[in-house]
């Protein structure tokens, strides 16, 4: 996918989950060499097993992409920048509630870029609950999603205590709510983040 310049939005709207752009192991991702401006944005994509000698995911010179609830995992680069690489030049790229997930040899590259929060990097990209995210980049235990975890999560695991089909609940993914998912709540209570 090449951006060819166009300063717009693209904005995958079924989310990262079901957005997805795939390397397929064999090429990158995103090409932006263009000057984009600052007002480019790229929203709700998951850039999957980009490969290339850098800039696997995501290559980006001389623009200012903005990244916002994307996912960019499983790219690997034979050099550097697997996840993205940005040229300096005239680069000034920013993400929010991204998630950088098993890029090799590094997620990112080349690039000052601003962390406009809700970043995530890691290393793994264990998804347990099958929605597209790695799970150390959520908050799990926040089933109604008020961004803490509290008595109404709580209660709803009691409600799915034992039940064998409840990938929500169960909070570890070994096929049961039992008690390690109640720990897992107890462990995580409070706010998110």
């Amino acid at each position: 996918m090449d951006m060819l310049g166009k300063s717009i939005v693209l904005r995958g709207v079924l989310g990262a989950e079901q957005t997805i752009v795939d390397g397929e192991g064999a090429r990158r991702c995103l090409v932006s060499l263009t000057g984009q401006a600052a007002a480019t944005e790229v929203e709700g994509f998951t850039f999957l097993a980009g490969a290339a000698e850098s800039g696997a995911g995501l290559w980006i010179v001389n623009t200012s992409l903005t990244f916002r609830q994307c996912v960019i995992r499983g790219c690997e680069a034979t050099a550097s920048g697997s996840g993205v690489l940005s040229s300096t030049n005239g680069c000034n790229p920013a993400a929010s509630n991204t998630s950088f997930c098993h890029n090799l040899p590094t997620h990112i590259d080349g690039w000052s870029w601003q962390d406009l929060g809700g970043n995530c990097f890691v290393d793994t990209s264990v998804d347990v609950n099958g929605d597209g995210l790695p799970d150390d980049c959520q908050c799990l235990p926040d089933f109604n999603g008020d961004e803490q975890v509290a008595i109404d999560d709580m209660l709803q695991l009691l409600a799915a205590w034992e039940c064998v089909d409840c990938p929500i609940e169960d909070l570890n993914g070994d096929g049961i709510v039992d008690i390690d998912d109640l720990l897992s709540i107890m462990a995580s209570w409070g706010a998110c983040g």
